[in-house]
């Protein structure tokens, strides 16, 4: 799979008048994945890797980008039974809400940071009766 997306216009929310040296711009987020199907212990068993970038603003601005990596694995038991297990890595953190900042105490202070890092490894079941 791969997509891409982009704002027709700047988004305002990318500028904040209280840190002006990081002009608005535009939005864009891309991504490129797939999944391969195989079998484990003579059951369905999907690899899946993904990776996306999500650009909110100029060079060096916190809120730049944020880069995330999914790498994923499945096994299917039955058919109303998946177990499974995914890795991910983001590389900048970026929200939507209030991006570029304006809603602390300090108007200039922003929650993105795209110095940030985060790794997360879970497991599940997927179980219907």
């Amino acid at each position: 799979m791969a997509e891409f997306a982009e704002t027709v216009n700047e988004w305002p929310g990318t500028f904040n008048l209280s840190n002006p040296q990081h002009a608005a711009s535009k939005v864009t987020s891309w991504g490129i994945g797939g999944k391969y199907i195989t079998s484990a212990f003579k059951k369905p068993f999907d690899l899946s890797a993904d990776f996306s970038r999500f650009v909110a603003g100029p060079s060096g601005a916190p809120w730049e980008k944020q880069d995330q990596i999914v790498l994923g694995v499945a096994l299917f038991l039955s058919p109303s039974v998946k177990l499974f297990g995914e890795y991910v890595h983001t590389d900048g953190y970026a929200p939507l809400n209030f991006i570029s900042g304006g809603n602390l105490d300090d108007p200039a202070a922003t929650h993105s940071d795209s110095n940030a890092k985060s790794d997360i490894l879970m497991f599940g079941a997927n179980v219907a009766f």
